[in-house]
């Protein structure tokens, strides 16, 4: 017994013989062992061994023609770590989807499938049913799997390897070659842009039932997160989608029947009516009758509101729009692309500043100056006792002259 266990990782010379005292084994011989003992012998040897780490395990690496991607780790069963390295392999195929399943680099003899449903890639045999991978539809991938671990568990009597212990890590892998095999040379460094005009078409037939219906931005939005998630593994953010459907309405053309939710208004003068400013409403937008020949576009809406407040629009004949802080697409859709704090009035080529003007006609500084002096002051008393408090807790401060002095000038006078 002492040779047999010398064999072991981690057991060899002295440490082989107090391995077999002390698992009462110390002068038997391995054919009388009875299953009781070899148990015993088998968790004193564990205790005593270290534990096999991952990246011990060799795999074959990259094949040519295939993109490449594996995974280490170790799982634990009945306190006992089994460590492994699944290698995945794929490449397009112009037929359709295949996969090869090997444990240990040996072809498994369960069968093994896989079937499309839209985008899914999904695997059917040796204890998974499940998709592995996603990608568009109509590409086809020949994909192989390898399992390299001294421990398999099985799934019937005739020994086909149960795989679903391995599964999230059977995912990973296949799933990153996949993403490389359908960009060769990308290192599957794909980005949220990349992903998002990928699947962009697919996102506008599923929430438009393939044309039928108007479809709001952030509906593509709500069905390309999930695909982000699964190919990059990030969250599509709102910015994110914002900045790309940008540069796709740049290069190609606005997106026909999609929508814009409402970011502002434009006020009509003499009406009193306010209308928001989003894509349906911009649509079907009609310009009143002749109750105003200029138009202020103010990017921040809280100006409108003092502008409206003071009527600054009926006394200018002047409409005033904003957009809460953003150049939106409504506003500029409107046919009045107007610049920050700037008006139309006239002829095209008549633009006027007056930034300064409308605030002073909206008695901004007056308004200012009204807070001001709405602002409870101390008298002259308080304050004076509020100085020597403030003194007392920072005794050394480099600044008690300065205020010293200056809490004396005010009050003198007040008094």
């Amino acid at each position: 017994m002492r040779e047999l266990v010398a064999n072991l990782d981690g057991c060899s010379g002295a440490k082989a013989g107090e391995i077999v005292v002390q698992a009462g084994l110390g002068r038997a011989i391995c054919e009388s062992v009875t299953q009781k003992e070899s148990d015993k012998l088998l968790d004193v040897a564990r205790a005593n061994a270290k534990e096999v780490k991952p990246d011990r395990l060799l795999g074959v690496g990259s094949v040519n023609d295939f993109e490449y991607s594996c995974r280490r780790g170790t799982l634990y069963q009945h306190r006992t770590g089994i460590p492994f390295l699944i290698e995945a392999w794929a490449q397009p195929s112009k037929q359709r989807s295949h996969l090869t399943v090997c444990v240990n680099r040996t072809p498994v003899t369960a069968r093994v499938s896989v079937s499309r449903d839209k985008r899914d890639i999904q695997m059917f045999g040796c204890g998974i049913a499940h998709v592995i991978a996603q990608a568009p539809k109509d590409e086809h991938f020949s994909i192989m799997l390898n399992i390299i671990t001294p421990h398999v568990p099985i799934t019937s009597d005739g020994k086909a390897p149960n795989l679903e212990i391995f599964f999230d890590d059977i995912t990973g892998a296949i799933s990153t070659a996949v993403r490389k095999a359908r960009r060769p040379g990308a290192s599957g460094r794909q980005t949220q842009k990349d992903v998002v005009l990928d699947h962009l078409k697919e996102a506008i037939a599923k929430v438009s039932s393939n044309g039928r219906h108007r479809f709001n931005q952030r509906q593509i939005l709500y069905a390309l997160r999930p695909i982000v998630k699964a190919e990059l593994d990030k969250e599509l953010t709102t910015e994110n989608f914002a900045q790309v459907i940008t540069y796709y309405e740049s290069e190609r053309g606005e997106i026909p029947g999609m929508y814009r939710e409402p970011r502002g208004s434009i006020y009509h003068p003499h009406r009193g009516e306010t209308k928001t400013l989003g894509t349906l409403m911009v649509e079907g937008y009609e310009r009143p009758e002749w109750t105003f020949n200029k138009l202020l576009y103010i990017e921040k809406e809280g100006f409108s509101e003092m502008l409206k407040d003071e009527r600054w629009g009926e006394k200018h004949d002047c409409a005033i729009m904003s957009s809460k802080g953003f150049s939106t697409r409504a506003a500029t859709d409107s046919d009045v692309q107007i610049s920050r704090f700037w008006f139309f009035m006239g002829e095209p080529r008549s633009w006027w500043c007056t930034d300064g003007r409308i605030l002073r006609e909206a008695r901004f500084e007056d308004q200012v100056a009204e807070a001001i002096a709405a602002i409870e002051k101390p008298d002259a008393a308080a304050l004076e006792d509020g100085i020597e408090e403030l003194f007392e807790e920072q005794p050394d401060a480099q600044w008690r002259d300065h205020i010293t002095a200056i809490a004396e000038e005010l009050s003198d006078e007040a008094e």
